[in-house]
């Protein structure tokens, strides 16, 4: 049901160190991996420039691992920014009262199948612009 790095918090350490060091492998780095990331720095570190240091560690890891964060790869703005706002209001709602890893655990569960939720919000043709890479673009068919 849960990747192996959500097995306990020791891995979902492991798991994040990896990430922010580069070394987690790309093969593993999928939506699902997306989402325990996001909702792990939600739920332990200060909101306080979070986006930032999000941004900053993506773009991070996705030099560590080849890539290149151009208007064509990489690295996108508004799906970060979009997502980090829907996993906030749903850990908001349902992850108050549990530890760091059940309320990562309950973000997987919930999102990582619906890596196309951004359909629901955006047209295509803004999600695939060059400048919805590069900067926020709030949604066009449907408010967050």
């Amino acid at each position: 049901m849960y990747p192996d790095y959500l097995d306990t918090e020791t891995s979902l350490a492991a798991f994040l160190a990896g990430f922010e060091q580069g070394t987690f492998p790309k093969e593993k780095w999928t939506h699902g991996a997306h989402i325990c990331m996001a909702a792990s720095y939600i739920l332990s570190e200060s909101p306080d420039g979070l986006t930032d240091r999000v941004r900053d560690r993506i773009r991070h890891y996705n030099i560590c691992q080849g890539g290149q964060n151009t208007e064509n790869s990489g690295y996108h703005e508004t799906l970060t920014v979009f997502w980090l706002a829907i996993i906030r209001r749903y850990l908001a709602e349902h992850a108050t009262e549990c530890s760091r890893l059940d309320g990562v655990r309950a973000a997987f569960v919930e999102f990582s199948s619906l890596s196309a939720l951004w359909r629901e919000y955006y047209g295509f043709d803004v999600i695939q612009s060059p400048e919805a890479r590069r900067v926020w673009i709030a949604p066009d068919l449907r408010s967050l």
